[in-house]
């Protein structure tokens, strides 16, 4: 190789390796939070994973074995019932990384995505123009505000999803561009992956009415804009239909926001209301609401419309306020720039070197922990759940092969999963979107106790129970002749009825 081309590659090396460095110089502040954030999340793998990560990897395996369903066959009270499992293709790839890792791969997998979304929301405010310490501030003050987006579930791949089509509408509005509709195949991926790409169809919708309303008093360019307008509304509806379920999909978008019964079972449907542990996402809410009439020139009609929209939806459906935090860190850093006192604060000169020292650290400190959690067995990533109790449910069940299984919320899914001969065989699991209005409102007396809610236990020999949770369930069932404790530890009560009354569940 010629002297002067040796040294020319030499020169690109040295320029690379500086621009590299002076990245983590000028973000390493963001670079810490991010290992940080990860760092908690490795911590807590063990309790991540409840009923919606267990159901997750029990539908993908019911699709390698029967394919895509159309009736259920899983549960008593839903058998039979219409089922749209809308989200198959995360359950497909989180049942295939634990065909090829187990759990500890699948879990690692998850930490991985949910650290990595709120690193690329803090990455997305940067390119978007914040400033580094105003992306630090509103991303501490994040982390906290939904911790259960933490929960292992199928919901964890749309939060990339989210962040991505995020950034490229917000990038939009500042400088139109075709680069937008790269949010058609994110969408196109996010409807089948997860429900809450309605959400993503609202945001695209959004930018389609911001922009009409920018460019309605230009008669000269309506053509161009309005074809733009109608092709992010095709994208939006691509995004909702592109599934194999195609319109079938309408009804589900629309039954699970539309019925009240729904919201008095599952608390994540409730409205989101006021308590220590939601304070933070009001408190935030309500300083997002003031930095825009602050800084509303920081920020384009559609970053303002889309904050506000995610705000409301998080009010409505406590299940919605795990979108807040990421949208926050995408947006509200450039309305943070805006406060004078705070702009003028950000011309510290940068300390490069001790940047980097802290940036090294944090990422050191991540390898470190890595290495030993991912080295640990396999009991340790499952060690929340009673290996020796679902074995207790197994014994019992065999020995009755007509026995029916009524297990609590917490333990349905994961019964399912372990042991796929009780397929068929237990009374409900976590798909309230399956139930009928009276079924829902059976459970919700269950539940909470109300009125005569006995009759919903009928015909099920077999009782599986959360030892603190459910027992006044427990004393009461053991007051009945014959009813027997079969199995028992801190979390886990299984029973065994000698009279399980009549097979009438509800219908």
């Amino acid at each position: 190789m010629p002297a002067a081309v040796d040294e020319r590659l030499g020169e690109r090396r040295l320029g690379a390796q500086r621009r590299v460095f002076a990245w983590f110089a000028r973000e390493a502040p963001l670079v810490a939070i991010f290992c940080v954030y990860l760092l908690g999340l490795l911590k807590l793998i063990p309790y991540v994973i409840a009923q919606d990560g267990w159901y997750a990897l029990l539908a993908g395996r019911e699709i390698v074995d029967r394919g895509l369903p159309d009736k259920d066959y899983m549960t008593v009270f839903t058998l039979g019932h219409h089922w749209i499992d809308q989200p198959w293709a995360a359950q497909l790839a989180l049942y295939g990384l634990y065909a090829v890792g187990g759990l500890k791969l699948v879990l690692l997998f998850h930490t991985l995505l949910v650290a990595g979304a709120f690193g690329l929301a803090m990455y997305a405010a940067r390119k978007l123009g914040a400033s580094p310490r105003s992306v630090m501030i509103v991303a501490l003050l994040c982390v906290f505000v939904a911790p259960w987006a933490w929960q292992f579930r199928a919901q964890a791949l749309a939060y990339p999803l989210f962040v991505a089509v995020l950034w490229l509408l917000a990038a939009d509005s500042r400088a139109p561009s075709r680069r937008v509709f790269l949010v058609l195949p994110l969408l196109v991926l996010w409807g089948n992956v997860h429900g809450s790409v309605a959400l993503g169809a609202v945001l695209v919708a959004l930018r389609g009415f911001t922009y009409a309303v920018g460019e309605f008093r230009k008669p000269e360019r309506a053509p161009r804009w309005l074809s733009r307008v109608g092709a992010l509304g095709v994208t939006a509806a691509l995004g909702l239909f592109a599934n194999p379920y195609g319109i079938d999909l309408f009804s589900y978008y629309l039954k699970r926001p539309s019925s009240p019964t729904l919201g008095h079972v599952n608390i994540e449907w409730q409205a989101t209301t006021l308590s220590p542990v939601t304070a933070l996402f009001y408190a935030l809410a309500l300083a997002s609401i003031w930095m825009l009439g602050r800084s509303r020139r920081r920020l384009t009609g559609f970053e303002g419309a889309a904050l506000v929209t995610i705000v409301v939806l998080g009010i409505f459906a406590s299940r919605a306020t795990v979108w807040f935090p990421l949208a926050a860190i995408v947006l509200m850093p450039r309305a943070l720039d805006g406060i004078r006192s705070l702009r003028k604060s950000q011309r510290v000169p940068v300390a490069e070197r001790l940047n980097l020292i802290v940036a090294a650290g944090a990422v050191a400190l991540v390898v470190a922990t890595f290495v030993p959690t991912a080295m640990r067995p396999v009991g340790w990533y499952d060690s929340q759940w009673s290996e020796p109790g679902v074995q207790a449910v197994a014994n019992a069940a065999a020995r009755d092969p007509d026995s029916r299984v009524f297990a609590s919320s917490r333990y349905a899914d994961w019964l399912l999963w372990k042991r796929p001969e009780l397929i068929g065989r237990v009374a409900f699991d976590t798909r309230f979107g399956l139930y009928s209005d009276k079924q829902l409102e059976a459970l919700f007396a269950y539940h909470n106790r109300i009125g005569n809610w006995k009759p919903l236990l009928n015909g099920f020999s077999i009782v599986v129970l959360e030892t603190d949770g459910e027992q006044k369930v427990v004393r009461d069932l053991l007051r009945e002749n014959g009813t027997r404790v079969v199995f028992r530890d801190d979390d886990m009560t299984v029973l065994v009825r000698a009279d399980p009354v009549a097979r009438t569940p509800a219908s």
